[in-house]
């Protein structure tokens, strides 16, 4: 039995084509950016902080950290980041406060 050649129809590309990965696109180095951005806040952060008192910088890494850890523990959510950062504050304010 002889099996007709069928041409490929030109609106989809053959069946041994969708094997091949498809080229992807060149894209930039995001890092570097990054990189960039990470420092400028660090270096803002640190110079921020240059004349706070000790329990409000508590209470900034206090808010920081609970906004990570509400982040982590809600997926991502926003309220969780928020409800984190002032739960975070809240703790970081109160350690150390009868010293």
């Amino acid at each position: 039995m002889k099996i007709p050649f069928r041409r490929a129809s030109p609106s989809r590309p053959p069946a041994h084509a969708a094997a091949q990965p498809r080229p992807q696109p060149e894209r930039l180095p995001v890092a570097i950016p990054m990189l960039g951005a990470a420092a400028v806040t660090l270096i803002l952060g640190v110079a921020a902080c240059s004349d706070m008192s000790r329990r409000d910088s508590d209470t900034a890494v206090g808010a920081g950290a609970g906004a990570v850890a509400g982040a982590v523990l809600t997926g991502g959510s926003p309220v969780g980041t928020v409800g984190g950062a002032v739960v975070g504050g809240v703790v970081g304010n109160q350690v150390g406060k009868d010293k």
